[in-house]
C-alpha cells in the first residue's frame, strides 16, 4: 500500500520543513544499531552504507507532526475540494488526451479503467507535477525510530527501502517523496514499490518518477494484483428515500451486505454484483449523501485504506470520464456526479 494525506500539498510545505529539521544522530541509538544488525545478518546489506546513512539523518519534524493531521479526517464536503475540483478535472482531461495513447495499452493489458489509473495520478501527485520533496531516508527513519504510534509499520517501510535500493540501483541522495515516504508519480510506499512496480517501458528499470509508462501501468498492476473486476461498477448513488437510520453505514469497503438482508433496496443494487457495502458521506454540514459500494471501490481502497480517498478517486473518475467523452465525442457509460453534488 502507498501513503497519501494531502500530498499535492507537499511542494507548499517544503520550504517550511527545512527549518524543521534536526540532527537525530541515529546512528547512536541503541535500537537503530539493533536494526542495522539485523539487516546485515538477514539481507546482507553494506554495514557501511547503512552507518553513513544513519549518521547523516535529519530528523524531520514536520513528517511526524503531519501523521497526526491528514486531510482523511476532514468531511466529505473539505475533503472533495481538495481534489474533484474544476481544475482538477481539466488537467485530468489535458493528461488523459496527452497520455492516450498509453493509457489504452495499459488498459488492455491490465484491464483497469483508463480514467482510475489517471484520478489516482490526479490525487497523489497532480498528475505527476508534485511527488513530493522529502528526503526519502530522513523521513522513514524518523517515523520508524521517533513515532511510536506506526514505528512497527515504517521500520517495515524502511527496510523494504534499503531492499529497494540495492535492488533498483538507486541514488539514496537523491531520493525524494512525500513526508511519509511514498514514492513517485503514484506515490508507491517502498514495500508496494517492490512487489507492484513494473517496467512497462522495458528499459530494464522500474522507474516511477521519470517514467510515465512505469508509473502509470504500476498503478494499474496494484490494482489488477488486488482484484479488479473487469467493467463492474464501482459504486452507485442511494436515493435518499430508502436510506434509514439503523442501515449499517460505513462499516467496511470489503462488500459484505446481500439483497437477502435488505430487499427493499433491490431496484438501486447493481444486480450484477453479489454483494455490495453502505456509505453516507456529509455533502454539506446538515446534509447526507447515500451510497452502495461495490468490490472495485474496495479494490481502489486498498490503495488508500480511507473511505473519502476511495470516493474521491471514483468521483474523479466519473468527471474526467465524461468531459473526455465530450471532448472526443465518445458517449460514457455511467453518468457522473458532480463536484457539487
Amino acid at each position: 500500500m502507498r501513503w497519501s494525506s494531502a500530498l499535492p500539498f507537499c511542494a507548499a510545505v517544503w520550504c517550511f520543513c527545512l527549518s524543521h529539521t534536526a540532527a537525530g544522530l541515529y546512528e547512536q541509538r541503541p535500537e537503530a544499531q539493533a536494526f542495522i544488525d539485523r539487516l546485515v545478518r538477514e539481507h546482507q546489506l553494506d554495514r557501511r552504507l547503512l552507518m553513513r546513512i544513519f549518521s547523516q539523518t535529519e530528523k524531520q519534524k514536520y513528517a511526524i507532526q503531519a501523521m497526526d493531521s491528514p486531510a482523511e479526517k476532514k468531511p466529505w464536503y473539505e475533503y472533495r475540494e481538495l481534489f474533484v475540483m474544476p481544475s482538477h478535472i481539466r488537467q485530468g482531461v489535458d493528461f488523459y488526451e496527452k497520455h492516450s495513447s498509453l493509457l489504452e495499452k495499459i488498459e488492455r493489458t491490465y484491464r483497469v479503467p483508463a480514467e482510475v489509473i489517471v484520478a489516482i495520478a490526479g490525487i497523489e501527485t497532480r498528475y505527476g507535477a508534485n511527488t513530493g520533496g522529502f528526503p526519502v531516508f530522513d523521513t522513514l527513519i524518523t517515523l520508524s525510530f521517533d513515532y511510536p504510534r506506526r514505528a512497527q509499520f515504517f521500520l517495515q517501510q524502511l527496510t523494504e527501502m534499503f531492499l529497494l535500493l540495492r535492488d533498483e540501483r538507486l541514488d539514496w541522495r537523491e531520493l525524494k517523496g512525500s513526508y511519509a515516504g511514498a514514492l513517485g508519480i503514484g506515490q508507491f510506499m517502498p514495500g508496494s514499490y517492490r512487489h507492484y512496480a513494473v517496467d512497462f517501458d522495458q528499459d530494464g528499470a522500474r522507474d516511477l518518477w521519470n517514467s510515465m509508462p512505469d508509473a502509470l501501468a504500476s498503478i494499474a498492476n496494484y490494482l489488477h494484483r488486488h482484484g479488479w473486476k473487469h467493467k463492474a461498477r464501482i459504486a452507485n448513488r442511494l436515493p435518499e428515500q430508502m436510506a434509514s437510520a439503523d442501515m449499517p453505514f460505513n462499516r467496511q469497503t470489503k462488500p459484505w451486505l446481500t439483497l437477502a438482508e435488505f430487499e427493499h433496496l433491490r431496484p438501486a443494487v447493481d444486480s450484477e454484483q453479489p454483494q455490495f457495502s453502505l456509505f453516507s458521506y456529509l455533502s454539506k454540514k446538515d446534509a447526507k449523501e447515500y451510497w452502495l459500494t461495490y468490490y472495485n471501490f474496495y479494490v481502489i481502497s486498498r490503495y488508500n485504506h480511507s473511505a473519502l480517498y476511495t470516493m474521491a478517486v471514483y468521483r474523479l473518475s466519473e468527471e474526467i470520464k465524461e468531459h473526455w467523452a465530450k471532448h472526443t465525442g465518445v458517449n460514457a457509460s455511467i453518468q457522473p456526479v458532480t463536484a457539487s453534488d
